[in-house]
């Protein structure tokens, strides 16, 4: 009987499901990053489309009244509404760029639609893997709300805003 007993093994141990949790939670956290990263950046694409319609109301409502002023260089410019367009299909184009707050200092160009909302330019130099250039528009468009929106981008060149809003194409405001 003796031998019996010593031939019985202890049955192995069961290791349990500890790579079956890990595995699901690595899962989990990789599910989470998915949806959080997806869930940003429809935000992001929302809120610059917001801004987009809001800018095109005021250029709406500057070509209407044709009251779109723009100060560039210290002087008063009447903007044509043809030229009003033009800005905004530039800026409309060239998409999103990097949201930022705080804005730059130095000389801008400053836009009045009329309507209570201002889009204001700064030439800026930009840092960055992926940039089309080292410089760039830094803009800030408030609404009649004084809502802001402020971004810089790489797409849109300084120096052609300054050619829209030339004197040579608009006449001096005049009150």
């Amino acid at each position: 009987m003796h031998d019996l007993y010593e031939r019985i093994q202890p049955a192995p141990r069961a290791r349990g499901n500890r790579p079956l949790i890990i595995a699901l939670i690595v899962c989990l956290i990789v599910l989470a990053v998915v949806i959080g990263t997806s869930v940003w950046s429809t935000l992001y694409q929302r809120r610059f489309w917001s801004y987009i319609d809001d800018f095109s109301s005021s250029v709406s409502y500057a070509y209407e009244h044709d009251c779109l002023r723009a100060d560039v260089n210290g002087q008063s410019l009447r903007v044509d509404g043809e030229i009003s367009y033009a800005i905004y299909n530039k800026i409309s184009i060239a998409g999103i760029g990097r949201r930022r707050s705080g804005q730059p200092s130095g000389e801008s160009i400053l836009l009045d639609y009329g309507d209570g909302s201002t889009l204001q330019l700064w030439h800026v130099s930009l840092s960055g893997e992926d940039l089309i250039r080292d410089h760039g528009v830094f803009l800030c468009y408030t609404d009649p709300q004084g809502k802001s929106y402020s971004y810089d981008t790489d797409k849109l060149s300084y120096e052609d805003f300054e050619l829209y809003l030339s004197p040579l194409r608009n006449p001096l405001w005049e009150e």
